[in-house]
Order: C-alpha cells, then sequence, then structure tokens
C-alpha cells in the first residue's frame, strides 16, 4: 500500500520526487534503484526487501505493495 501512496501518477514506478520526506523511502531511495534510472519499481524494491529482509519477508510484504485503498490484491 506504501508503493501505491507514494507513486501519485500512478506510473507503477516511485521517483525520488515523490518519495521526498517519507521517513522511511526516502533515505533506502538509492539503494532500491538497481538501475539507477531515478525510479523505484515494485521490482526493484521486492529485491531489495528480499536482499535485506529474506525472501519469506518479500513475499509478503509484496501483497502490501499491490493493495488498493479498497482492495488488497496479491501479487501474481
Amino acid at each position: 500500500m506504501l508503493f501505491e501512496l507514494l507513486d501519485r501518477n500512478r506510473d507503477a514506478q516511485v521517483s525520488r520526487d515523490e518519495s521526498r520526506g517519507h521517513m522511511n523511502f526516502t533515505p533506502l531511495f538509492d539503494d532500491m534503484d538497481v538501475n539507477r534510472n531515478g525510479f523505484v519499481t515494485k521490482d526493484e524494491l521486492r529485491a531489495y526487501l528480499e536482499l535485506r529482509f529474506g525472501r519469506h519477508a518479500a513475499d509478503a510484504a509484496g501483497q502490501r505493495f499491490t493493495a488498493t485503498a479498497d482492495t488488497p490484491v496479491p501479487v501474481q
């Protein structure tokens, strides 16, 4: 759900400007932006979480990345 909240223009990626000021996301932006294009995708975020916390944590958190305000949708 955090990813969707930060992705204000709904382009399936979070820019540095979109993340600006978020105390958990912004400081880690460069660590998550693997290809250094200035955007973090859900796949980059999932890979970061898996590397840092393990696959189980990344899979569990992945379900929250695709949740909307109305209905949670698990990652397929």
